[in-house]
Order: C-alpha cells, then sequence, then structure tokens
C-alpha cells in the first residue's frame, strides 16, 4: 500500500511540475496555425480568393487540460478580394476532456467573450472526428459586429443582438437518434438599407430600406431525427410573421425534406412610406390572393432546407 501511495505521489508531483513549467508562449504559433487550418476549408476542399487570419494576444493555462487566450482577431476567408466576417474575441478559453478522449469521444469545451457578449458550451465528437453532441449558450452577440469591412452605400445591414442556447445529441446516426432542442432570440433585430442580392444573381439585386424586425424568436425541438419548428415568431417591427415547420432529417442535413406553413404581415404605415415595396406586393396576383383582411398573407414551405419554397395561400 506504501508503494502504491509513493507512486502515485510521484506521479502526482510530476504532473503538477509539468503544469507549472509548461513552454506556454512556444504554443503560440502551433494554436494559431491549427485555428487557421480548421478555418481554411482544406478539409472540405474548399478553396478561398481570401484566406483567413488569426492573431492571438496573450495566452495561459486553463484548468488541466485547456488553453486561455486573450485579445484573439478571427478574420475569416472569403470566396472574393473582400475580407470576410471579423471576429475580437477578449477571451477564448479551450478545454480537451481527458477522460472522453481516453473513452474515444473527445469533448472540448469552450468560453468565450465576444464585446458585450459571450458564447459557452461544449462540442463532443465521435472517433473519425463527426459532430455527435453540442452544447450551446449564446448570449448578447452584436449582429453588426460580426461582419467584415462593408460599402456604406451598397451592402446590405444587418443589426441585433443574438441570444441562442442549444442542447443537442446526434447519436451514432442523426438521421434516426437525433434527440434535443434549441431555442433562438434576436432582439432589436433590423435589416437594411442596402441590396439584397436575388438567388440564382440572373436578376440581379433588390434595393431595400431599413426594415425594422423586432423580435424574432422560436424553438426548434429534434425528436428521433425529426425537427419540429414551432411558433418562429417577428414581432414588434415593420413586419410581423410565423412559422411552423416539420424536418426529416436526411444524411445530407441541408437537403433534408422541409414541409410547413405561415404568414407575414407588413404594417400600414411602413407600405405608406415605401410605395414601390408595397408596388411589388400589389403587383403579384398569388400574393394578392393569399391575403386577408387583416393584411395577413398566408403561404405553406415546401422544398429543403437548403431551398425553401413557398406557396402562398393556405393548406
Amino acid at each position: 500500500m506504501k508503494k502504491v501511495l509513493y507512486v502515485s505521489f510521484l506521479g502526482w508531483v510530476f504532473l503538477v511540475s509539468m503544469y507549472l513549467t509548461f513552454p506556454i508562449d512556444s504554443f503560440r504559433f502551433l494554436l494559431e496555425e491549427q485555428i487557421l487550418h480548421a478555418l481554411s476549408g482544406e478539409q472540405q476542399g474548399t478553396r478561398f480568393q481570401t484566406p483567413p487570419q488569426v492573431m492571438v494576444g496573450e495566452l495561459s493555462l486553463w484548468r488541466l487540460s485547456g488553453i486561455a487566450m486573450q485579445d484573439v482577431q478571427i478574420r475569416m476567408a472569403s470566396e472574393t478580394e473582400e475580407s470576410g466576417a471579423e471576429f475580437k474575441l477578449a477571451k477564448l478559453k479551450i478545454r480537451l476532456g481527458i477522460l472522453s478522449t481516453l473513452l474515444g469521444k473527445p469533448k472540448i469545451h469552450f468560453d468565450s467573450k465576444i464585446d458585450d457578449g459571450s458564447a459557452a458550451g461544449s462540442v463532443t465528437l465521435k472517433a473519425e472526428g463527426a459532430l455527435s453532441a453540442l452544447s450551446l449558450n449564446i448570449r448578447g452577440i452584436d449582429l453588426a459586429k460580426l461582419r467584415g469591412p462593408v460599402n456604406a452605400e451598397t451592402d446590405l445591414k444587418m443589426n441585433g443582438l443574438l441570444n441562442l442556447n442549444a442542447d443537442l445529441n446526434l447519436g451514432k446516426n442523426p438521421v434516426k437518434d437525433g434527440d434535443g432542442q434549441a431555442n433562438i432570440d434576436f432582439k432589436n433585430l433590423s435589416i437594411g438599407p442596402g441590396v439584397f442580392e436575388l438567388p440564382g444573381g440572373a436578376l440581379g439585386g433588390f434595393t431595400l430600406p431599413k426594415i425594422v424586425l423586432g423580435r424574432f424568436a422560436g424553438k426548434i425541438s429534434l425528436q428521433h431525427g425529426k425537427a419540429h419548428i414551432t411558433d418562429l415568431n417577428l414581432s414588434g417591427g415593420d413586419l410581423e410573421a410565423r412559422v411552423n415547420a416539420n424536418v426529416e432529417l436526411v444524411e445530407n442535413i441541408l437537403l433534408s425534406p422541409l414541409k410547413g406553413s405561415g404568414w407575414f404581415k407588413l404594417k400600414p404605415d411602413f407600405q405608406k412610406a415605401n410605395p414601390k415595396i408595397a408596388s411589388v406586393l400589389e403587383m403579384s396576383p398569388d400574393i394578392k390572393a393569399a391575403e386577408e383582411a387583416d393584411g395577413r398573407v398566408h403561404f405553406t414551405l415546401i422544398g429543403s432546407l437548403m431551398q425553401p419554397t413557398p406557396k402562398w395561400g393556405k393548406e
């Protein structure tokens, strides 16, 4: 028994001495390279015209198997010559679970501060690197600060505060085993002014005024690979809307079939102040036919998560 205690004590002293003398500054370059590699898109075969950039300020150890970083600047990659979205994190902590890694399901814990907002949670990976579980808690992240440089006259602006919490367990096969839920809550949301690029690019863009959207909130639940989007609401702004939908997950998540219904309504004062938008609605007989006496325009949704297609009118 004494030998076991002696060996355990020596092992503990060794671990503590390694922790206290770990050359943290020499780890900076390797850490930046690993983050760049994860953002570069090389694993997915993506080629960006403007590569990502990462700069890490101060480094320190976080608990037994983690790294704490301060003043982290990340610029995302871009498919054009323009810079991608930029993130400035006052702090970023990342820790790898030792026991979960030994069991073949590495769990990565993270905690970050982005300006006045924060994002914390954990990601559990399968042995082959695929996502197995996700826990995420986002509070008060400013959407306007998650973009790169914008053209003041043409680029579409977006403002608002993002709040989100999610707890998802995808299991061995997300199509059959996926369970969990997510709650989203955007506050003080607005879009525009700027140019909205129409899908496909063939028709060019559509100039939008500033549209106050107010609060955008809803719940997404996942049960045995079937997602239910419940009471996704826009309220308190120029545009009101509500959507309910069901999604049957397939192996390629973005191609999962979608079926749902909802309505939207533009406030009369907004239509008076923006006659061009009002005239677009007036020129569409399908939209006018789907409009109720209270101004709500009903629609159904079909297609996929990647390409949802509205059909005007109730089911």
